[in-house]
């Protein structure tokens, strides 16, 4: 994706405003990618808003995934979320492989024909109602693992589960802890933002016999954030003054980075200009106001000036240091008045429990052998 700055600047080549390849999330893909080969699987992403969650799924998307059919559902932040809305809006993409494989499938998935008019020409007849509301739930959940069983090797992956409503979760708890064989599921997730601790309930446990992985995506360390940019202009000259202190400004989160290298006139000849030493840095003290900081568009305080700037500024015209308001843009981790976390550097990759979902051995996770 492409961006020019504006109209006088149309003799200028246009510039990127996110990276064309994944950067800092090697280990985290390459998770993702066993899972995927050693189904049943079950790995859980965690991380802030704008870490890069969606973006590494998307990679994995991108790549071959041979025969696994990829089933993929957004949790979305309305008032009231749909009903297991995220696990339907999955279905929908079943229906090429529904149909070459006939019929057989186990009757109990008919109930799910009402819900998934796309493809109930595929599905056995609607069951009769039973009339006890616990038992017709169980059906569901019987009838969505039976057809995610049925559909051969496949990805189920869910984003945002934060938002996802009681149903949602119960049914996804319901499929991980006992997933069918050919079933490989991500679930992507903000912990900040979950009704209770646990992404899928303090009842989880880990199922028997497969694959179970726990993800922490990290924000950047200064180096990632380096790489981020010069990903992003499409050069490798940005000095280490200018990644430090773009990585200062940003926390490391690549959304911010990318909207703050957006925001900026010409993140080119600035990322290159902004040397180490006093050569290119004026004072902090000599920095533009709040008010004329280019940080990006929906910060609580901080607007990004219709025009550029007159001049080249200087490396303290990047936004301000990440503060609470600042990163309430991106993430609700940190409250006003309170000081806000240093990012560790690089990504962790864990293996845990779901009681405990953030500490745990380093990947390569093994197959859970008990209950």
């Amino acid at each position: 994706m492409t961006r020019r700055g504006g109209a006088a600047d149309h003799a200028r080549s246009p510039f990127r405003t996110s990276s064309p390849v994944l950067i800092g999330r090697a280990e985290h893909l390459a998770v993702l990618r066993d899972a995927v080969a050693e189904r049943p699987a079950v790995v859980l992403v965690e991380g802030e808003a704008g870490v890069g969650k969606s973006r590494l799924v998307a990679e994995l998307l991108a790549g071959d995934l041979g025969p696994v059919l990829p089933l993929v559902g957004h949790c979305r932040r309305v008032g009231e979320p749909f009903s297991y809305g995220a696990v339907l809006e999955a279905l929908r993409g079943a229906e090429g492989r529904l149909a070459e494989l006939g019929n057989g499938l186990n009757p109990v998935t008919g109930v799910l024909a009402p819900l998934l008019p796309e493809i109930a020409r595929h599905l056995p007849g609607p069951l009769p109602p039973i009339g006890d509301p616990r038992a017709e739930r169980h059906r569901l959940f019987r009838a969505v693992r039976e057809l995610l069983g049925a559909l051969g090797p496949a990805l189920l992956v869910v984003e945002d589960l934060q938002w996802a409503d009681d149903g949602t979760r119960q049914l996804l708890r319901f499929i991980a802890g006992d997933p069918p064989a050919p079933l490989a599921t991500a679930i992507t997730y903000r912990r900040e933002d979950l009704p209770t601790g646990s992404p899928l309930g303090a009842e989880f446990r880990p199922p028997p016999g497969a694959l179970f992985a726990a993800l922490a995506v990290e924000p950047l360390d200064v180096a990632g954030v380096r790489a981020l940019t010069e990903a992003i202009v499409g050069e490798d000259a940005v000095s280490p003054a200018f990644a430090t202190r773009l990585h200062e400004r940003t926390a490391g989160i690549p959304f911010v980075v990318e909207e703050t290298l957006r925001a900026l006139r010409d993140p080119r000849a600035r990322s290159r200009r902004a040397g180490s030493g006093r050569a290119g840095c004026s004072s902090p003290s000599r920095s533009p106001p709040c008010s004329a900081t280019p940080w990006p568009t929906g910060s609580p305080r901080c607007r990004r000036p219709r025009s550029g700037w007159s001049r080249p500024p200087p490396c303290s015209a990047l936004p301000p240091p990440p503060s609470c308001w600042a990163r309430s843009a991106v993430s609700r981790r940190t409250g006003c008045g309170s000081p806000c976390r240093t990012p560790s550097r690089g990504t962790s990759c864990t293996r845990s429990t779901a009681a405990s979902t953030a500490s745990g051995t380093r990947w390569p996770a093994r197959r859970s052998t008990t209950r």
